[in-house]
């Protein structure tokens, strides 16, 4: 399963996105990578709530790469 976080600011633009991570759930602290669709920059997020499981990624969605996951 996909987890997706719908409706996420930005920090690159500032604008919601859709962001999902491909494999399974993230911990929470994760910190992930991006390119925002906005902008084409490259930025991260730290993951501070618990994503929505899904079967695909919504139209438009952010995939996340895992950077480091603090305590």
């Amino acid at each position: 399963m996909i987890s997706i976080l719908k409706y996420t600011d930005c920090p690159a633009c500032g604008r919601k996105h859709h962001f999902g991570l491909p494999e399974g759930k993230w911990p929470t602290g994760c910190v992930c990578e991006y390119v925002c669709p906005e902008t084409g920059r490259r930025s991260s997020l730290r993951i501070d709530q618990p994503g929505e499981e899904a079967r695909y990624y919504p139209q438009g969605a952010v995939q996340l790469k895992p950077l480091a996951a603090t305590a």
